[in-house]
C-alpha cells in the first residue's frame, strides 16, 4: 500500500465509510523501494486507520466464525448460519454474524469456463427474512426475486465464473432502502430470468416463447415473449486511442472492420493508454452486451449516458432499451508502451494483446410481466 492511498482512506474512514482490511497490515511497507521514512509514515498512517470506528483488520483465514470481529453492521444473536450446497461446489465460503454470505469460485484459466449452477440453502432465517443481492461491483442492492422456502432456510440459484463472488444478504423486508414487497415471490420459472419492475414481476428470456413461473402461494402463471431477434456480432467500430508516451500523449484514429487485439495492428502494437471504440447500432427492445476478451478495464456509455462499472470477470452487461449508438472506453496497462520506451528496464517483457478482441455480441432479450394478481 503507498502512503497516498493509506491518507485516502483515513479520509475515507473518518468520513464514515466502513472499511475491512484483511490480513495484519500493522507492519505494511510500500510498493518496490521506500524512500527515507516512508515505510513508517505509512504505519502511522495504518495505525490511525485502525482506530477508526468504522474500520476493522480480519484474519486472512479465520478458522471460524465465532473468533471473526463484529463487524460495522448490527448482528443477530447466535451462531451464524452456514450456507450448504445442494452439490458439491469447489467454492469458499464465508459468513458473518450479519447472516451476509458471500461465495466465490475457484480461479481456472478460462473465463469462458461455464461453472455450475447449484443452491444454496441459508438455514435459520430471521422471521419474514429475504434474501437481497449486493453487487460488488456497482453497489446496488435488490431483493433477490427467485428463491424458495427449505425448512426454517432460504434456497436459491447461485452461477458464478472463475474469481467471481456474490454476496447474499437476508434481512426484513425494506432493509437497504429497498421497498417493502408483500407480493408473492418466485420459486421456479424457465425464463432466464425474473426482476422487479417497480411492483410488478417481469420475466426475461432471449427467445420467444411461453414461459411458465410458480409463485411462493403455489399459482403457476404463463407468459408470453414476443418475437426477439437473434445475437448480433458488433465488427464495425470508429477506434480512438490516446497513446501514452514519456514525452506526451499521441492520439491514433482508426476504422475497423473487425475487432483486433492492438498488438495485432501496425500502428498499436507497443501502445498502452486508453481507446475509445464506437459503433452505432439500432436496438428497439433491451439486449446485452457481451464484451468476449478484453484487456483490461473498461466502461460502456449508451447514447452518451454512462453505465455501471463492468465486472472484469464476467463483462456483460445489460444495456436497456433503445439503444443507438455504443462507446466501450479501454484502459490498458503500460507494460508495452515501457518494453520499447524503457528497454534497459522492461526490454524482457513480451508484448501484450491489448484492447478490445471481441467477439463482441449484442445480445436482445424480451420481457413479458407476470401477472400475479
Amino acid at each position: 500500500m503507498t502512503v497516498d492511498v493509506a491518507r485516502r482512506l483515513l479520509e475515507y474512514a473518518e468520513a464514515g465509510l466502513p472499511i475491512v482490511l484483511l490480513g495484519d497490515w500493522r507492519a505494511a511497507s510500500v510498493p518496490v523501494v521506500a524512500r527515507d521514512g516512508e515505510n513508517e509514515r505509512l504505519r502511522t498512517l495504518i495505525g490511525e486507520l485502525l482506530t477508526a470506528p468504522s474500520v476493522r483488520m480480519v484474519a486472512a483465514r479465520p478458522t471460524s466464525p465465532r473468533r471473526r470481529p463484529r463487524s460495522a453492521c448490527a448482528p443477530t444473536s447466535g451462531t451464524p448460519p452456514r450456507p450448504r450446497c445442494s452439490r458439491p461446489a469447489a467454492w469458499p465460503v464465508t459468513w458473518t454474524t450479519t447472516t451476509c454470505a458471500t461465495a466465490n469460485t475457484s480461479r481456472t484459466p478460462s473465463r469462458r469456463w461455464l461453472g455450475s449452477t447449484t443452491r444454496s440453502r441459508w438455514p435459520e432465517r430471521p422471521r419474514d427474512g429475504v434474501p437481497y443481492l449486493l453487487d460488488p461491483w456497482t453497489g446496488r442492492v435488490q431483493q433477490v426475486v427467485h428463491h424458495g422456502a427449505d425448512g426454517d432456510g432460504i434456497r436459491l440459484r447461485v452461477a458464478l465464473l472463475p474469481g467471481e463472488s456474490m454476496v447474499v444478504a437476508i434481512g426484513r423486508p425494506g432493509l437497504f432502502g429497498t421497498p417493502a414487497r408483500t407480493a408473492p415471490h418466485v420459486v421456479a420459472t424457465d425464463a432466464g430470468l425474473v426482476r422487479y419492475d417497480g411492483g410488478a414481476l417481469v420475466v426475461r428470456a432471449s427467445r420467444s416463447g411461453t414461459y411458465t413461473t410458480t409463485l411462493s402461494d403455489g399459482r403457476t402463471v404463463t407468459s408470453v415473449i414476443g418475437p426477439v431477434p437473434e445475437p448480433v456480432v458488433l465488427s464495425s467500430w470508429r477506434l480512438e486511442v490516446e497513446d501514452w508516451r514519456p514525452e506526451g500523449t499521441v492520439a491514433h484514429r482508426l476504422d475497423l472492420d473487425r475487432l483486433t487485439p492492438w498488438s495485432d495492428i501496425p500502428e498499436l502494437a507497443d501502445v498502452s493508454g486508453i481507446g475509445r471504440y464506437t459503433t452505432d447500432v439500432r436496438v428497439e427492445g433491451g439486449a446485452y452486451l457481451d464484451f468476449g476478451e478484453v484487456t483490461d478495464t473498461c466502461r460502456v456509455r449508451v447514447d452518451g449516458r454512462r453505465l455501471d462499472p463492468v465486472n472484469q470477470l464476467n463483462p456483460v452487461v445489460d444495456l436497456g432499451r433503445g439503444v443507438r449508438t455504443l462507446q466501450v472506453e479501454v484502459a490498458t496497462p503500460l507494460g508495452n508502451r515501457l518494453r520499447v520506451a524503457d528497454p534497459a528496464v522492461y526490454g524482457g517483457l513480451t508484448r501484450q494483446p491489448y484492447g478490445l478482441a471481441g467477439p463482441v455480441r449484442l445480445v436482445p432479450y424480451g420481457e413479458a410481466r407476470v401477472d400475479a394478481r
